[in-house]
């Protein structure tokens, strides 16, 4: 009798291992939405399978997906989290990673192999990365709803997902084969339909100020204020606090002088060694009550001078 000693799926291993904690319906705490970014990307520096890498959208942005490709490459592997090769070069006769981590923030060239090479094994990956990328919303992950609580394939991102390896057996059943010109092609309509999805979203959750009340009831859960939002609420606020000060002043006649008038300063004497302090008092230097002391000193001198001679 043989046991089943089959390796878990990876979407098995991240469910036991890091959203069983975090399964809950609605929206997440900031936190635990940077906590599961944080840990889906450590978690993906191993090989994964297409299931995951599709179910993985929902924690994902363009942002997020390079930093994965980023730490795949520090392991000098393949940046497209499918493929789990370490590719090498011969650099003076011996074998050296061929994929190395750079900080330079030069884009890829898919014309350019000495570009696309740094991060992937083949032009191929690079090109089903750019493709899987291109789809993935800029929507803010705490901002998604229920991404820990739904099963895979219940979602909205994983469901418009489509990864290259997908077209190439769609179009591989239908005999047709698959340039590089319409890859290209499919990596820049995605963006564009990326970007217009982001605006399109932009403008239907922007503020209109004649149906505010009507959002309100159809919305609920309103999105937390950001930190721009809370400093222009604390700006205009203090800008209608000082207005209101300047509307009481000018109601009161005797405000309003003292607010037109700087305080006045009562005039001192100007007297030798003497300088005027901030709370217009007279203050005397250090100097002075040397030069008051040799003075006091000296008239005594003259006076005992004076007392001998008589």
């Amino acid at each position: 009798m043989t046991e089943n000693t089959a390796e878990p799926s990876p979407l098995i291993r991240f469910s036991n291992s890091v959203l069983r904690r975090y399964v809950a319906p609605g929206l997440l705490p900031v936190r635990q939405a940077n906590t599961i970014v944080l840990l889906l990307t450590e978690f993906m520096t191993e090989t994964v399978d297409p299931e995951f890498l599709k179910y993985a959208s929902r924690f994902l942005t363009p942002e997020y997906y390079d930093d994965i490709v980023s730490e795949r490459n520090v392991l000098h592997t393949c940046g497209y989290p499918i493929c789990p090769l370490k590719p090498t070069k011969k650099v003076f006769g011996k074998d050296s990673p061929q994929i190395e981590y750079t900080t330079e923030s030069k884009g890829i060239s898919p014309t350019s192999p000495s570009s696309y090479l740094r991060k992937y094994c083949t032009k191929r990956h690079f090109q089903a990365s750019m493709i899987y990328r291109a789809q993935l919303s800029s929507e803010a992950i705490w901002a998604r709803p229920d991404i820990a609580y739904l099963r895979n394939g219940d979602g909205e991102w994983e469901k418009s997902i489509a990864l290259l390896e997908e077209i190439l057996e769609a179009k591989a059943k239908k005999r047709d084969e698959v340039t590089d010109s319409e890859i290209g092609d499919a990596v820049m309509s995605l963006e564009q339909l990326r970007l217009r999805t982001n605006t399109k979203d932009q403008q239907i959750s922007g503020s209109n100020p004649d149906n505010d009340d009507d959002d309100d009831d159809q919305n609920p859960q309103q999105k937390p204020e950001s930190m721009r939002e809370k400093i222009e609420k604390a700006k205009q606020a203090r800008i209608k606090d000082a207005t209101i000060d300047l509307s009481v002043a000018e109601r009161d006649p005797n405000e309003a002088k003292a607010f037109a008038k700087p305080p006045e300063i009562p005039e001192v004497p100007a007297y030798e060694g003497y300088v005027l302090g901030s709370a217009a008092t007279i203050k005397e230097p250090r100097s002075y009550t040397l030069w008051k002391e040799k003075k006091e000193q000296e008239k005594l001198e003259e006076e005992l001078e004076r007392g001998v001679e008589d």
